[in-house]
């Protein structure tokens, strides 16, 4: 009885205020290290889970930075498939029987009518026109031919076909056709109303003449600058 007496006073007298108007005290916050001294979150856990934070965090930056390579080369990859693709299709365009077989009809059609496909190199006279057009065989064999390479220039100018190796394979083949052809692609626009007619072939082969002609004075160029040096070392043999 007299202990319990002397718990309820000790306990009244905690919770009563200071006598004499004093502040009361404020109650003790327990710290970090009281609460980890109690038992709640141990220092050595928190340095674990520290740790293994940072290992996680490096493994995803590592993953991230494996992922991102991985995406640089498959890009590269569909970029190399794309050129090659290209090329290929440069090289083996005209060698397809379908090109081989076109050739040959607007080769034979145009014997009928007193033209060398193979050697002609001035545009089709008027006569020549007419010819074609008065025969139905010739006719549909020349369409068809120049109907082919319009879809081999279309192909070229929107970079289905590498236009460097078309270049350097077919340029002089596509201007000498634009070339002797331009008569009766004229003619043809006239009868159709179609000013676009067989526009592809005229367009490509423009741009290769320009090509052309702007590679053939950096050639000269060159040439020139090789006659001056030999000059140059020749005059210096003289005076030696």
């Amino acid at each position: 009885m007299a202990a319990s007496l002397v718990i309820s006073v000790t306990l009244t007298t905690a919770h009563m205020p200071a006598q004499g108007g004093g502040a009361t005290a404020a109650p003790q916050v327990p710290t970090a290290g009281a609460v980890n001294a109690i038992g709640l979150i141990p220092d050595w856990i928190q340095a674990a889970a520290a740790i293994i934070t940072a290992a996680v965090s490096i493994i995803l930056l590592r993953q991230l930075s494996l992922l991102k390579e991985q995406v640089r080369l498959a890009q590269e990859q569909l970029r190399s498939g794309v050129e090659w693709n290209k090329l290929n299709a440069a090289f083996m365009y005209y060698n397809s029987d379908l090109v081989l077989q076109r050739e040959k009809d607007v080769a034979a059609a145009l014997a009928k009518a007193g033209i060398n496909f193979h050697v002609q190199r001035d545009p089709l006279s008027a006569e020549a026109v007419e010819a074609i057009y008065a025969d139905v065989d010739v006719f549909g064999d020349v369409k068809n031919f120049l109907s082919l390479i319009e879809d081999y220039c279309t192909a070229v100018r929107i970079g289905a076909i590498d236009e460097d190796a078309a270049f350097a394979m077919n340029s002089a083949l596509i201007m000498r056709w634009e070339r002797v052809f331009s008569p009766f692609i004229d003619r043809r626009r006239l009868d159709v109303g179609d000013p676009e007619a067989f526009c592809e072939i005229e367009k490509l082969a423009r741009s290769w003449r320009q090509k052309d002609q702007q590679r053939a004075a950096e050639h000269a160029e060159e040439l020139e600058v090789v006659r001056k040096r030999i000059e140059d070392r020749r005059g210096v043999q003289k005076k030696v």
